[in-house]
């Protein structure tokens, strides 16, 4: 879920598997003009951003820290082997 306004940074929640906690971005990332990415503070997970006059312009999951993600991660590429034989 994201939510934005023009006077302040946008509300984004995590996109980890099993957190969803709104993220607190570090104070240096300027609602006006940022790409790159940030942490989620709660489960680590990465995701990339990009920020343009406080709306959220792109908005994805890097890397999937939250709990049970690697069981997630392991249990498609089974299904991925599964399909190839």
């Amino acid at each position: 879920m994201v939510k934005g306004s023009k006077s302040k940074m946008p509300e984004v929640t995590c996109l980890g598997i099993h957190c969803n906690k709104v993220i607190e971005f570090p104070s240096y990332i300027r609602p006006q003009n940022y790409d790159g990415q940030v942490r989620c503070q709660e489960c680590k997970s990465l995701m990339h951003i990009k920020l343009v006059n406080s709306d959220v312009l792109k908005y994805s999951l890097v890397l999937d820290n939250s709990e049970d993600a690697k069981g997630h991660e392991i249990l498609r590429k089974l299904k991925e082997v599964r399909g190839r034989i």
